[in-house]
């Protein structure tokens, strides 16, 4: 009996300890946030727009997540809003187009208030959770006015048991645009990518004039979406990503991205769907389902991206050149910037030997170093070429960024001869302009992933094959990054598309007999591109002609023909014209 007694106490001590044990382990929330909302641009009339972003990382057992409490900034008021217009979404896919909608408030007192999203039951089952604040504009919201998402502390989450760490970071500033307004012929663009020390992050597209310190972008367009079958990622801690360039007819400017992806944690380079991203002069993006793609290799960096003629493109990558569809490099490299200039592909080279030279077209099988470019002392980040007029139409200036500062070029007699060079510090994009006796160069400062980095127009006061003679104290900032988002690449704003007649300029003959008019119909054909306006035709002041869309039975006069554009284009139309009856 004692022997059976001993037993039936050793088991009891047993379970007793294990009981203790478990309830000695608590249950922890970490609060945090991978790529935090940085700049962008919010449109007008939208709904869903991401102003912060994080995730919970819930461990042990679940808890409930019934408030979040945060502060809002900017200059926004309350008529900028919709009913219900600030929401939270939330789930364990980081996925904003599957998550569910847990909780939606109504401004009350515009910026600076605190937005309570309460009295919610949120399961916080043992698992990573990703949340999404968005805010939904008025179409009838105040163009220029901003919003931002305050830091949010961990006591501002209201969860049931266990212990919260971690915290919320800031959210970047973001604009109330106008999304149908147009660029601005002549001013810059650039590509800023949203957070500088990720590998995986969004980018915008600003524009800015040419002159003027210390602006507020005039436009911005979000490029892509956060997640989802319409993302577009870039590497933002990557110092060779985001170039921009100009096709070569300057109707576009172009980049190359990580497309079509819900992941936000790995790396954008191991995102082999690739493609070129073009905005044109209406500010309208290319379409996902028309986007010249190709794929890439994976662990490799999408770079940049070019086109002569608007439909064959030249990808950029840290291992090769491709082109439109493929999957395999056709020329080996470690290419940055690529730009189109005269009708030729240029590409410079970090591979082997630091190297400036063109590419054969339109398959690019070749890269051939151009005359006194075969081996730049330091690697080439970004180059532009100009036309001094010295030589008529040719280019025959360039300039290169690297990491010391901005090197100028001139071609004499063929080759390319070494005109000295700025020390800036650290510069990676590169646009410019002639002035007449020199140039304007604007540059982009930094690594090409320096937080808070600046646009700045030098201006190289030396003409063609004359030393570069720049005075810093003439050095303009045109526009400063927010504090942890980075500008990548520059360019200048697309330009107006052309407006086609068909090659025919005059119209003649128009006759018929006295008491039996009106003539004979003559027609033409009318198409346009990147249009920002839509195409008005009038008959000459005299009167004495007619114009319309139909023919024959079907011909109406009418005064004046608007042709409406759609996404900056207007398809072929034939426009009949006939001299009216007397």
């Amino acid at each position: 009996m004692k022997k059976f007694s001993s037993f039936r106490f050793l088991i009891f001590a047993v379970i007793s300890y294990f009981a203790i044990s478990t309830s000695a382990i608590a249950q922890t929330s970490t609060i945090s946030s991978a790529a935090q909302i940085n700049i962008g641009g919010f449109e007008k009339g939208k709904t869903q727009q991401i102003l912060s972003q994080f995730q919970i990382v819930q461990a042990v057992s679940t808890v409930t997540l019934s408030s979040i409490a945060v502060v809002m900034g900017g200059t926004y008021q309350t008529g900028d809003i919709a009913t219900n217009g600030f929401k939270l979404y939330g789930g364990t896919t980081n996925d904003i187009n599957i998550a569910t909608l847990l909780k939606s408030v109504s401004t009350a007192s515009g910026t600076g208030e605190t937005i309570t999203f309460g009295s919610m039951t949120y399961s916080l089952t043992v698992a990573t959770h990703f949340f999404w604040i968005t805010v939904d504009v008025n179409s009838s919201a105040t163009t220029g006015r901003t919003i931002n998402a305050g830091s949010i502390a961990n006591t501002a989450f209201a969860i049931s048991a266990g212990t919260k760490s971690g915290s919320v970071p800031l959210g970047g500033t973001c604009t109330i645009i106008l999304v149908n307004a147009p660029f601005t012929p002549g001013n810059l663009v650039a590509l800023v990518a949203a957070n500088n020390g990720s590998s995986n992050t969004t980018g915008t597209i600003i524009e800015v004039n040419t002159s003027s310190a210390a602006q507020t972008p005039t436009i911005i367009r979000n490029v892509g979406a956060v997640t989802g079958s319409t993302a577009a990622r870039i590497g933002g801690s990557s110092t060779a990503t985001g170039y921009l360039s100009n096709s070569n007819d300057g109707t576009l400017v172009a980049f190359d991205l990580a497309l079509g992806t819900t992941s936000a944690a790995a790396a954008a380079n191991t995102i082999t769907g690739r493609g070129a991203i073009t905005y044109n002069n209406i500010g309208t993006a290319s379409s996902f389902g028309s986007t010249p793609t190709y794929t890439g290799t994976s662990a490799q960096t999408p770079r940049s991206a070019t086109t002569i003629n608007n439909t064959n493109y030249f990808f950029g990558e840290s291992n090769g050149l491709f082109t439109n569809g493929a999957s395999a490099a056709t020329v080996s490299g470690s290419f940055r910037a690529i730009k189109a200039f005269g009708g030729v592909a240029y590409g410079c080279v970090s591979s082997i030997t630091n190297a400036l030279g063109t590419f054969s077209s339109p398959t690019a099988t070749t890269f051939s170093v151009l005359p006194g470019f075969g081996s730049v002392t330091t690697a080439p980040l970004d180059f532009y070429f100009l036309s001094s007029g010295s030589n008529g139409t040719t280019y025959d200036v360039c300039y290169l960024t690297t990491a010391l500062g901005i090197s100028k070029y001139s071609l004499v007699s063929g080759t390319w001869t070494a005109n000295g060079t700025y020390a800036y510090g650290a510069a990676f994009g590169i646009a410019a302009s002639w002035n007449g006796s020199g140039s304007y160069l604007y540059i982009t400062s930094g690594t090409g992933a320096t937080s808070a980095n600046l646009i700045v127009r030098i201006t190289d006061a030396a003409g063609y094959n004359t030393s570069i003679n720049v005075t810093p104290a003439n050095n303009v900032t045109l526009y400063t990054a927010p504090t942890g988002a980075n500008i990548k690449g520059i360019a200048f704003s697309p330009l107006r598309g052309p407006i086609s007649t068909g090659g025919v300029t005059v119209l003649s003959g128009f006759t018929y007999t006295e008491g039996s008019g009106p003539s004979a119909e003559q027609s033409f054909t009318v198409s346009g591109t990147n249009l920002s306006n839509n195409i008005v035709i009038t008959p000459p002041a005299s009167g004495n002609y007619q114009i319309s869309t139909g023919t024959a039975g079907t011909f109406v006069p009418t005064n004046p023909i608007t042709l409406t554009q759609s996404g900056g284009n207007v398809s072929a139309t034939t426009i009949y014209v006939r001299l009216k009856s007397a």
